[in-house]
């Protein structure tokens, strides 16, 4: 499998999804923004599609962060959605999910900073991806954001 990753920033590395897909064989490659690396023109050849976090949002312009293109972002993400392929989004990458399938943005009710208790949801325990993590575990957060939900959406 061959996973793209798009890299904001370089503090906002792929830690263990990186460590995760080469202890399994799966060839990787970058887009690191911040050192002025163009985003793929398409899908093709492509089966993952991982988007990292930073601090811009799906508003930002390029006149604000001239190497952070969000609209180039968002039509990636309808292009490998459409074309069946996996997308996982972590913070702003979620975000960015949600603004290209519609959804928008939101400013979350509370800024979330620090370790956050997560529980899935009975949806959850029944997904094929997250029924492998415990009922109960703690993530670290960094946002004061969160992407919009489309209609179907579900909550895990």
């Amino acid at each position: 499998m061959h996973i793209h990753i798009i890299q904001h920033e370089s503090f906002e590395a792929p830690g263990a999804y990186y460590v995760w897909a080469i202890s399994r064989g799966h060839e990787v490659s970058f887009t690191q923004c911040w050192k002025g690396d163009v985003l793929p023109e398409s899908m093709e050849g492509i089966d993952w599609l991982l988007i990292m976090g930073g601090p811009q949002s799906p508003d930002t312009t390029e006149a604000e962060c001239p190497y952070f293109h969000s609209q180039k972002e968002q039509q990636l993400i309808r292009d490998a959605m459409s074309h069946g392929k996996i997308v996982l989004g972590v913070c702003l990458g979620a975000q960015l999910m949600g603004a290209a399938l519609g959804a928008g943005v939101e400013r979350s009710p509370e800024r979330e900073v620090g370790l956050v208790k997560l529980y899935l949801t009975e949806e959850g325990k029944q997904d094929p991806i997250t029924r492998v993590l415990p009922p109960e575990f703690v993530s670290g957060a960094w946002h004061g954001d969160m992407p919009g939900l489309t209609k179907d959406s579900v909550i895990l």
